[in-house]
């Protein structure tokens, strides 16, 4: 299972910004969705750890604001005034969520910190051998488990 968050940034590199829709997401959102990038390499747990922030392009933005030029990669561009190196393109048959322009990984580590009210797509795959039956039955147990863990936060 991946989780992400729409987001919007503002994007620039040598000239004016530009507001584009984003989302943040864990590093596994592409092996989840079963999508690669046509250029370049997905996020990996270094990614969200290292003090260089990445981000990976839709084919969209790469066609529109930079031409299709296959040197993009390791090309920085600003999100909101913050240098990001470009490590990927995505195919335009594979964007994934389809509004989406930017993607930067997270681990959501401010949301674990928290028990606050959130809502947030989390597509999964089935592991093998798993019926959509027994995946919903761990998934309530689990939901008991943290309901018994945090009363407070699941109290009414």
């Amino acid at each position: 299972m991946a989780l992400y968050d729409f987001v919007g940034f503002n994007m620039s590199t040598e000239g004016d910004a530009e507001r584009s829709d984003g989302v943040r997401t864990t590093v596994n959102l592409f092996d989840v969705t079963g999508r690669s990038p046509l250029l370049g390499c997905s996020f990996t747990t270094e990614n969200v750890e290292s003090d260089e922030p990445v981000v990976i392009l839709s084919h969209a933005l790469w066609n529109e604001s930079f031409g299709l030029d296959p040197a993009i990669l390791g090309t920085k561009v600003l999100l909101d005034g913050n240098p990001h190196t470009v490590i990927g393109v995505l195919p335009a048959e594979a964007a994934f969520p389809p509004s989406a322009r930017l993607r930067v990984p997270s681990d959501f580590a401010e949301e674990r910190e928290s028990r606050g009210n959130r809502s947030y797509p989390a597509p999964g795959r089935f592991a093998e051998g798993m019926t959509a039956e027994a995946t919903h039955t761990d998934m309530e147990c689990v939901a008991a488990e943290l309901e018994a863990e945090f009363p407070d936060e699941n109290a009414g």
